[in-house]
């Protein structure tokens, strides 16, 4: 029986306010031979990072989650004999749980809070915050870095030798034309399993902030790349970024030898310039053939051989 292959995790983390410690707790996600997700419980696990131990972007993001927490934290007043009195609510601890992929599906927009109402008080209240669409991409952008944490963790657990920190992660350009969600979160999909893959994806919804420079920035994602993977839509020949952005991927294919994949998203017909190249055939979306179709993706990126008996 082949092992079966790590995807993904169900996991969910807390912060703790007082000692500034992260909580992560985490179950490893296989899929079997019918496309069926199963958490493997046997190794599911908690991780507990001090602060100093937190990288410094997580650390700033949880501290910005925290101070959006506490903000929304109100307590009615009430009057004891005849006088008014309120309870000044500070923060304890706040948990997101599940995985974004879920919060979007389900429309669920709440974060759990613990808070007291004093200092010295310890008598803790919770609560359920709803979230502003700023909060919630905060926490998108919150689990990929606790995901990472959560595989180091998977494979010192089980000896398994640690990703080198030497070397550089090798860039993958991600091409595409904007539309509706389910192309965005196709798109994104791409993004995060990338990442899940050892490679630094280079996503411009996670690396052009307003007020920066669109095309100093594309020209940006463009040094040092890897790789550049194109997702061919129906109207991608018609963006003024994504013409640009092909015509570019031509140029460091002919000059630099850089390894372009071209991604078929839905029916359409493909540019003149991207014909000669072999395409990955993404038109079905559902969750199981994404896997084997993203196969391609990596097996291409890494160079793997196909041939057997080569």
């Amino acid at each position: 029986m082949p092992p079966l292959r790590v995807l993904r995790f169900h996991l969910w983390f807390h912060y703790e306010m007082p000692a500034r410690e992260l909580v992560i707790d985490y179950t490893p996600i296989t899929r079997d031979d019918a496309s069926q997700e199963h958490q493997l419980t046997d190794y599911h696990a908690q991780v507990r990072l001090a602060n100093a131990a937190i990288p410094e972007n997580l650390r700033q993001k949880l501290a910005r989650l925290a101070e959006y927490a506490e903000s929304q934290l109100t307590v009615p007043e009430i009057e004891i004999e005849g006088i008014p009195a309120r309870g000044a609510p500070r923060l304890w601890y706040f948990q997101v749980v599940p995985h974004p992929a879920v919060v979007r599906q389900l429309g669920i927009r709440q974060l759990h809070v613990t808070y007291y109402l004093t200092p010295t008080d310890r008598n803790a209240a919770k609560r359920d915050v709803e979230l502003t669409e700023a909060a919630r991409r905060l926490i998108d952008n919150i689990y990929p870095m606790c995901e990472q944490q959560a595989w180091s963790h998977l494979r010192e657990r089980l000896g398994h030798p640690a990703q080198p920190t030497t070397n550089p992660k090798r860039k993958v350009f991600l091409s595409y034309r904007k539309g509706n969600d389910e192309r965005q979160h196709f798109v994104e999909a791409i993004a995060h399993r990338l990442g899940r893959e050892g490679f630094l994806p280079w996503f411009d919804q996670w690396e052009i902030m307003a007020g920066d420079s669109i095309a100093r920035e594309l020209a940006s994602g463009f040094q040092d790349v890897y790789g550049i993977v194109i997702v061919l839509s129906a109207d991608y020949p018609s963006g003024r970024w994504a013409r640009e952005e092909m015509e570019t991927a031509i140029t460091k294919r002919t000059e630099e030898n850089i390894r372009i994949i071209p991604i078929l998203y839905e029916d359409c017909e493909r540019p003149e310039l991207l014909r000669p190249l072999r395409y990955v055939d993404c038109r079905d979306h559902s969750d199981g053939n994404f896997e084997r179709q993203f196969s391609d993706v990596i097996d291409a990126l890494n160079e793997i051989e196909l041939n057997p008996y080569r």
